[in-house]
């Protein structure tokens, strides 16, 4: 019985810490989230290209600063996407 009672505590220490370590290592292996804003104007884009690390969050903000209507499209946002000018989608 005395040995249960000592083995049981350090089996839980052993079993949170490496859960906790877990925990660590996922929240530093998930780069933060990055927020970008895409200006079009007649015809050009800017920034031209965004780059972004594999796995990485990005929230886009479309804004039509031209003359014109433009329309966006991807597989991964919403799809079809037009904004009128002056105007965000």
């Amino acid at each position: 019985m005395f040995k249960l009672k000592l083995i049981l505590p350090v089996v839980l220490l052993v079993v949170v810490g490496a859960f906790v370590l877990y925990a660590m290592k996922q929240a530093e292996a998930t780069p933060p989230a990055v927020n970008v804003t895409i200006v079009a104007s007649d015809f050009k884009y800017e920034p031209a290209t965004i780059t972004v690390k594999s796995g990485q969050r990005v929230h886009v903000t479309f804004k039509n600063a031209g003359a014109v209507m433009h329309e966006t499209d991807s597989k991964d946002l919403r799809d079809g996407t037009k904004s009128e000018p002056g105007k965000l989608p």
